[in-house]
């Protein structure tokens, strides 16, 4: 069976243990924290996970950008595990239905006319939202086809076609969503540079970066932000563990852990929060970005967004504060008071 196909399979079986009457999953994947996904993800993925920790042992002897790029590496093992993790731990709910899908068969008609509404709102102003969604899944199956391999070149190349797949999921979704057919072609483009057999690491970062520019166009040339734009924004954050609100400012990201205590210097893990945050301006173009913190750290935040051109969206404004450990950035335009003044 294909993986779209297991994903809808997936799909039929949540739907009929639902007609069949089963209680709620508790404790989604996308519920638990961060050290339970961990923890999980040791237990039931510790060849990913193994893969995880010898990165982060190696980024610890090296220095540099050496040091950088296996902090990174590690990091991307370590979401690859919980990933696998969550599709474990979703294999085994669903292997806990069989029985009842088996008795719900008379409810075939009713989850087909289900499918078909689906497919037909991933046609219509709904489509990033579920594409996205797919998107996850299909990211969650793939991790099946993992297996141990060393480090190094081959482990680069693995996560290159990781981000490569993603960048593919991202340009449907804009292209779903009204993406013109000149920009999708040099998305398409990139993609294909990026599978080419010399292609670097960063040739697959540019792609998927140059897809999710692709899908903010989108976004942007469909007018005022959406309630489904809003959502996604939030999913997104989530999706790249960061802690993600919405109020009247706008959609809020905590970024505390971004800092070293006590310094203005960024920590390995502030680095890649701030790739996930050029990740979500490109993907989520409107409105300013307000980067709350004390002027020093504001200010080194901003500093660090580099030549990126989102940089342009982003403002540091100081705020000295008792807590001086908190940093903040708001993407004004996705908050409440901006869908309440919506037409």
């Amino acid at each position: 069976m294909s993986r779209a196909g297991r994903c809808l399979a997936f799909v039929l079986a949540l739907m009929l243990g639902a007609c069949g009457g089963s209680p709620a999953i508790p404790r989604e994947a996308h519920e638990a924290t961060q050290a339970e996904r961990e923890r999980r993800a040791a237990e039931l993925a510790p060849d990913l996970y193994a893969k995880a920790q010898e990165a982060q042992a190696r980024a610890e002897q090296a220095s540099g950008d050496a040091q950088d790029d296996l902090e990174l590496t590690a990091e991307l093992w370590l979401e690859a595990a919980c990933e696998e993790a969550d599709r474990i731990v979703l294999e085994r709910k669903r292997r806990g239905h069989e029985a009842r899908i088996e008795t719900a068969q008379l409810a075939r008609a009713g989850v087909d006319k289900q499918r078909l509404e689906i497919e037909a709102t991933i046609r219509r102003e709904q489509a990033a939202r579920i594409a996205h969604t797919e998107a996850v899944k299909m990211l969650a199956l793939a991790a099946t086809d993992e297996r141990a391999r060393r480090a190094g070149d081959t482990a680069h190349a693995e996560i290159a076609a990781w981000l490569v797949s993603r960048a593919e999921l991202t340009l449907a979704a804009a292209r779903a969503i009204g993406l013109p057919e000149p920009a999708a072609a040099e998305v398409a483009a990139a993609i294909t540079r990026a599978r080419k057999p010399k292609a670097t690491l960063e040739d697959a970062q540019g792609a998927l970066a140059t897809a999710e520019r692709a899908i903010g166009r989108a976004r942007a040339l469909r007018g005022p932000v959406t309630e489904d734009e809003r959502a996604a924004l939030l999913e997104m954050a989530r999706e790249r563990s960061l802690s993600a609100t919405r109020d009247a400012r706008g959609v809020v990201l905590d970024l505390r852990s971004a800092f070293a205590p006590g310094t203005a210097k960024l920590s390995a893990s502030g680095r890649a929060q701030l790739a996930h945050l050029l990740a979500i301006a490109r993907a989520h173009p409107h409105g300013p970005i307000h980067i709350e913190a004390s002027r020093a750290r504001a200010e080194a935040l901003h500093k660090a967004l580099g030549d990126a051109p989102e940089r342009a969206r982003f403002s540091a404004v100081a705020q000295e504060l008792p807590d001086k450990e908190r940093v903040f950035v708001v993407l004004v335009e996705y908050g409440e008071r901006s869908a309440a003044s919506a037409p």
